[in-house]
């Protein structure tokens, strides 16, 4: 998969994003057809540039997140997630990574498998 779109702001923390943000799904990292990968089923991402990974249900996996769905979100300051209107105009001030859509919740196995750096 290339998620050049979304990657370079993750790997530079702090770096605008842009003029502005592609539509949901246009970002350039999704595989919203399935089967991504053993472990993953499919990437998606909405409007704002979140991230949503959903697990596959293969049997080596912790049956816990099997279909789980990994979120990452991008935060213009420590509690307010980047909207669309505002890509391009604010840096990024952190990711925000769980397992509920909308709202990253820590509380599900997954978190185990979260990069440090992006946990709440």
């Amino acid at each position: 998969m290339n998620c050049t779109r979304v990657a370079d702001p993750l790997r530079h923390l702090g770096v605008k994003i842009g003029n502005a943000g592609p539509m949901a799904n246009n970002w350039g990292c999704e595989n919203t057809a399935g089967s991504a990968s053993k472990y993953v089923d499919k990437v998606t991402t909405d409007d704002n540039g979140a991230i949503f990974v959903i697990m596959s249900k293969d049997s080596s996996l912790p049956t816990a997140i099997q279909g789980d769905t990994l979120s990452l979100t991008p935060y213009q300051d420590a509690g307010t997630t980047i909207k669309y209107a505002s890509v391009g105009k604010l840096t990024i001030y952190k990711w925000l990574c769980g397992s509920t859509i909308g709202t990253p919740s820590t509380s599900s196995e997954l978190v185990k498998y979260l990069p440090g750096s992006c946990r709440g």
